[in-house]
């Protein structure tokens, strides 16, 4: 990974990381993008999953 622009969403929220100050909005922001797609997956998987979860008797 040689080119800055082509690093995964979790190196570039570690990037955000200065030598002195860290721009904690930045980092908030970076953690919440990459945290949605996880919560996308889990609300499709909920819908679709079995509606009489836990099965009955």
């Amino acid at each position: 990974m040689t080119d800055p622009g082509e690093v995964t969403l979790q190196v570039a929220v570690q990037q955000l990381n200065g030598v002195y100050t860290t721009d904690q909005s930045m980092v908030i922001a970076g953690a919440l993008m990459s945290v949605i797609p996880l919560i996308g997956v889990f609300l499709i998987g909920s819908r679709t999953s079995s509606p009489t979860w836990p099965p009955a008797p």
